[in-house]
């Protein structure tokens, strides 16, 4: 069913609803218009010219590529004085391929590498060479009780002798093997040596092996010796010490240092917040936005919420303009710039007359190229050479065909002495002059050898007056009639002979009989017979009749009943009606019916003359499918009544019937 009005719900929610689902966008679509689409999934809106998506969440490198793309500037509350400046200076350079090549050159490895070298530094070269150039001892590291030896040397010094000389007594046994083979503890007072793991164990009790040696991780705690804390030395470019991590560097937990100068790059975060009653104002937990640049989104139970019902308060919370419910799902997605501050476009900078600019190419050196040079390079054919082409060619290298053939001097000579293919000739020339006796004459019938006469076996021919002689061919009389109110109009009349003449002076008719028609004698009086009606009932001249002049003043033109037609007629109850059927008859419901459209009018009057306000109206296509469409009736009066429209409705393209 289709309204053709706008619907006013009073306030009240419309519950369970769910908008069109389509595969594609709708035709004709009017400004305000929505639609989910089943297709990507997502909502979309037309804005009178395009259809915008709804819902659409944009990253970090999207917000950049619209701003980007902006061939305006946004407002300054809203955007910061870098990016504004960034934005006045987008250009296009006129030499983009060379541009290109350059920059595809300088490549964003070799950028973050020049961007690492400080100011001022130069090519320097680490003193000494070997494992230890700086001759760092192991007391400088706290370490000066440890042994430098090799597994295999302490493996080696792990003899029968060296263990019962540690120990204070001879074990019983010594068992090498991983320490996953390592037997269970007995109390044997073995002694065990575990190869991959480097540690000496001894079963001291049962189910307990006692670590007396071998190689282990030793706790700092334990370590003596060692300094409290160690502070090295500021790094510069000669000396060799700590830095810190500056602007866009960050390290993280495993030691790796990590930089980022990408203007384009972003941290998105998302907080989740479930509202209470009235809430208006969240708080972010996780980390910060920058105000004024846009990079704040919310979303409502699923909706984006317009940017203007949001207030930004700080960097870590923002404010709605309207308190919410409790248990709505708000979600907060914001954007940490790692750097916003752009690298300006210079290209301009380094073409002819700018300020660095690169010089133009020579047949010695690279460089840019003119514009000149590229206009005669476009000019120039791909495989184009520097051809030369000869005065003259040899008949040799000409290649004839069916429409061109070499031509010698004496065949020149002799078709020079031909007669042109158009020419013509003189009868006098012509050695038979006679047209009868060529044989190649072209057949023109016999009339073609006849002379021009009057006489029989002649072709006539029309005279100087446009006519043939009368005595070849005799006058024929066609007669035309022609009506005038006067003699004198008569005998003025161009009139030839058979021609009639009707008089309304005279309410007479006169036949040409003879020549000239100026001549009244000439002209003939057609008689009428001599029996018209004189009089009828008594008048005479121009007369009408009706019924009172035959007596018949108070008779109906109406046909009258047979007997046989009234006496079944009148034998026939049914045919009668009583009182009470006639007022039955007379309370009856009443119906109007009519197509309503002119593409042009929205309020259409209908004037039903039903004599009452009490009607039932319904409103219907009147083509096919013939759907019932809603429409706003206002009545006017107990006989009219308006239907209004939204948008006005083509030339009769609905049906209205009312009844009351």
């Amino acid at each position: 069913m289709k309204y053709f009005s706008n619907i006013d719900l009073n306030k009240n929610e419309l519950q369970n609803a769910r908008i069109q689902n389509l595969g594609a966008a709708p035709a004709s679509a009017v400004k305000g218009q929505i639609y989910f689409n089943n297709v990507d999934n997502l909502f979309y809106g037309f804005d009178g010219d395009s259809w915008i998506n709804l819902g659409k969440v944009l990253n970090g490198n999207e917000i950049v590529t619209l701003i980007n793309g902006s061939s305006s500037k946004l407002e300054d509350k809203n955007l910061s004085t870098v990016v504004n400046d960034a934005i006045s200076k987008r250009h296009s350079h006129g030499n983009s391929s060379i541009l290109n090549a350059m920059e595809q050159a300088f490549t964003t490895a070799l950028k973050n590498k020049l961007d690492g070298i400080e100011t001022g530094a130069n090519n320097y070269t680490h003193p000494g060479n070997g494992s230890n150039p700086h001759g760092t001892t192991k007391g400088d590291v706290g370490l000066g009780n440890v042994e430098n030896k090799t597994s295999a040397t302490i493996r080696g010094e792990l003899t029968k002798e060296n263990v019962g000389a540690a120990l204070g007594f001879m074990p019983k046994k010594i068992l090498e093997g991983v320490e996953s083979s390592r037997p269970i503890a007995t109390g044997s007072m073995i002694i065990y040596i575990s190869t991959d793991t480097k540690k000496i164990w001894l079963d001291s009790l049962s189910n307990t092996w006692l670590q007396i040696g071998g190689q282990d991780t030793i706790s700092w705690g334990n370590v003596t010796g060692k300094p409290v804390t160690f502070t090295p030395p500021v790094a510069s470019n000669s000396v060799l010490g700590g830095i810190k991590a500056g602007s866009n560097l960050s390290i993280d937990a495993d030691g790796t240092l990590n930089a980022n100068d990408n203007p384009s790059s972003y941290i998105i975060k998302q907080e989740k917040f479930i509202a209470a009653e009235g809430q208006s104002l969240f708080t972010l937990s996780k980390g910060k936005y920058r105000q004024g640049l846009g990079t704040l989104a919310v979303f409502l139970n699923g909706a984006k919420v317009a940017n203007t019902m949001v207030d930004e308060t700080s960097q870590t919370s923002f404010t709605l303009k309207t308190g919410l419910s409790a248990g709505d799902h708000l979600l907060a997605e914001y954007v940490e710039l790692v750097n916003i501050s752009p690298y300006p476009i210079h290209g301009s900078e380094h073409l002819p007359g700018g300020v660095d600019p690169i010089p133009l190419v020579t047949t010695s050196k690279d460089g840019l190229m003119s514009k000149e040079s590229l206009s005669k390079l476009n000019g120039i054919a791909v495989g184009a050479n520097n051809y030369t082409h000869p005065s003259t060619h040899a008949a040799s290298i000409i290649v004839q065909d069916t429409n061109n053939r070499f031509v010698s001097d004496g065949e020149k000579s002799t078709w020079n002495g031909k007669a042109e293919g158009n020419h013509n000739h003189g009868l006098a020339s012509l050695s038979e002059k006679s047209y009868n006796s060529l044989s190649d004459k072209p057949n023109l019938g016999s009339v073609a050898s006849k002379d021009v006469g009057a006489s029989s076996g002649q072709v006539p021919l029309i005279g100087s007056n446009g006519k043939l002689d009368p005595t070849i061919m005799p006058a024929l009389a066609i007669s035309d009639t022609f009506v005038v109110n006067s003699e004198s109009a008569m005998l003025g009349l161009a009139a030839e002979i058979g021609d009639i003449c009707v008089r309304t002076d005279l309410s007479k008719s006169f036949i040409l009989k003879q020549s000239p028609a100026s001549t009244v004698s000439n002209w003939q009086e057609l008689l009428t017979p001599a029996d018209k009606v004189s009089s009828v009932n008594g008048m005479t001249g121009s007369v009408t009749l009706n019924k009172s002049h035959v007596g018949l003043s108070n008779v109906d033109n109406i046909q009258q009943a047979t007997k046989v037609e009234f006496n079944s007629h009148n034998g026939d109850a049914v045919k009668h009606i009583t009182a009470a059927e006639r007022t039955t008859w007379n309370e009856r419901t009443e119906k109007y019916v009519t197509n309503i459209g002119n593409g042009t009018l929205t309020t259409i009057p209908v004037t039903h003359n039903l004599g009452t306000m009490d009607l039932s109206i319904s409103i219907r296509e009147t083509s096919s499918p013939y759907n019932i469409v809603m429409a706003d009736v206002q009545l006017v009066d107990n006989n009219s009544l308006n239907v209004l429209f939204a948008t006005a409705p083509s030339s009769n393209q609905y049906s209205i019937a009312v009844i009351g």
